[in-house]
C-alpha cells in the first residue's frame, strides 16, 4: 500500500482514538457530576427527618408506647446509616477527581507506619502482624496510603472474634507487576459471593456482627484502577482472607 494512504489510515485511527478518550472523559465526569449532585441534594432532607426525629424523642417521647419509640429509634438509626452512605458516594466521586501526584512509594516504610499506628489503637487486641518484604512503587503515596489502610482496618476488624488474630502482608513478583497482599485468619467469606466483594455498600455481614458501610474495599479498588492495577481476594468461611493488589512495575 502506498505510503501515503497508510499514513492517512493512521491519522484516521489517531482521530478516532482520541474522540474516544474524549468521550470516556466525558462520560466519566458526568457520572462524578451526578453522584456528587444526588449525595449533595439528599443531604438536606435527611437533615430535617433526622433533625425531627430528635424534635419528636425531646418533646414526645413520654406519650409513645415501647412500640412508638422502637420505631423512632429505627429512624434515628437509619438516618444516621443513610448519612454513612452518601459520604462513602461523596468519597468515591472526590477519589475519581482528584489529581495523582506520581511519585516512587516507599510501601514498606508506609505500611509499617500504618501497623504501629494500628497496634496503638487497639492496645486490647491480641494481633500478630508479620511484614515481609514490600518493593516500592509507582504511584501516588496519599491514595496508596489509602489503598493499605482500608484493606488493614478491613483485616483488624474480620479477625475481632479471634482471640489471636494473625495479619500477614508480603508481596511477590510476577511478569510485569508487583502484587501486594494482606492475609488474615479472621470469618472470612463465601467466595461465591466473590464478585459482588468489591461493589459499593456491599456488605456479607450484618451491622451488629461488623460495623461498616460497605464502601472501604469499593474504595480500594477506585483507587487501585486509577494505578493501571487490579484488585481481587480469596477466602473461605470461617478460615480467613486474602486480599490482593497488582500494581505495574516501574
Amino acid at each position: 500500500m502506498h505510503p501515503e494512504k497508510l499514513q492517512k489510515k493512521a491519522d484516521a485511527a489517531e482521530g478516532q482514538q482520541e474522540l474516544l478518550r474524549k468521550q470516556v472523559a466525558e462520560l466519566r465526569q458526568e457520572i462524578e457530576d451526578l453522584s456528587y449532585a444526588i449525595s449533595h441534594d439528599l443531604r438536606a432532607p435527611l437533615r430535617a427527618v433526622h433533625g425531627f426525629a430528635g424534635a419528636l424523642r425531646e418533646d414526645c417521647e413520654e406519650q409513645l408506647d415501647a412500640q412508638g419509640q422502637r420505631y423512632l429509634s429505627i429512624i434515628t438509626t437509619s438516618t444516621h446509616q443513610m448519612s454513612r452512605m452518601i459520604e462513602g458516594i461523596l468519597t468515591l466521586s472526590r477519589l475519581g477527581s482528584q489529581p495523582m501526584r506520581p511519585s516512587e512509594v516507599p510501601m514498606q516504610q508506609l505500611v509499617e507506619q500504618l501497623v504501629s499506628d494500628f497496634k496503638k489503637t487497639f492496645p486490647d487486641r491480641q494481633i500478630n502482624f508479620q511484614i515481609g518484604q514490600l518493593p516500592n512503587a509507582c504511584g501516588d503515596l496519599v491514595l496508596l496510603q489509602q489503598v493499605w489502610s482500608h484493606l488493614l482496618i478491613n483485616a483488624v476488624k474480620f479477625t475481632r472474634p479471634k482471640e489471636n488474630a494473625d495479619i500477614e502482608i508480603g508481596s511477590s513478583s510476577e511478569a510485569g507487576e508487583v502484587v501486594y497482599y494482606v492475609r488474615d485468619n479472621g470469618v472470612g467469606f463465601d467466595m461465591k459471593y466473590e464478585s459482588k466483594l468489591f461493589g459499593l455498600f456491599q456488605r456479607f455481614h450484618t451491622e451488629k456482627e461488623f460495623e461498616g458501610t460497605g464502601v472501604g474495599l469499593a474504595v480500594v479498588r477506585r483507587l487501585v484502577r486509577r494505578h493501571d492495577g487490579r484488585v481481587w481476594a480469596q477466602a473461605e468461611v470461617d478460615s480467613g482472607a486474602t486480599f490482593y493488589f497488582a500494581l505495574p512495575k516501574g
